[in-house]
């Protein structure tokens, strides 16, 4: 029998405290291709993403609050199933492709019992 575990890693959470601002600071995450792990919480939400000061004073400017946090973490796989291609052949004018090369998020840790 195998158990896995998501190991923890230092994280920026944002809290936005209403929706329009949650959807703002999602969206201009998104929009630099950041993986974010998304936390709903009444009355707005919490963005969870790799450590990174530069986004983390993005998301302050926009107005949200924010912590440091050592969890596991589990971003969303996004609209295209989370798969990451390098084509041989010229990139597909449809795909959304990527932003930079981020530390792979470790998101299993394996255990023997």
């Amino acid at each position: 029998m195998v158990e896995i575990h998501a190991a923890p890693e230092s994280l920026i959470e944002a809290y936005a405290d209403t929706p329009l601002l949650f959807a703002r600071a999602a969206y201009h995450l998104g929009n630099r291709h950041v993986p974010v792990q998304i936390v709903a919480q009444a009355g707005g939400g919490l963005l969870r993403f790799q450590a990174d000061h530069v986004l983390a004073e993005m998301v302050r400017g926009l107005g949200c609050i924010i912590g440091e946090t050592k969890v596991p973490f589990e971003p969303e796989a996004g609209a295209y199933g989370g798969q990451h291609h390098h084509a041989a052949a010229p990139a597909d004018p449809h795909d959304p492709g990527h932003g930079p090369h981020r530390a792979v998020p470790k998101i299993h840790q394996f255990k023997s019992r």
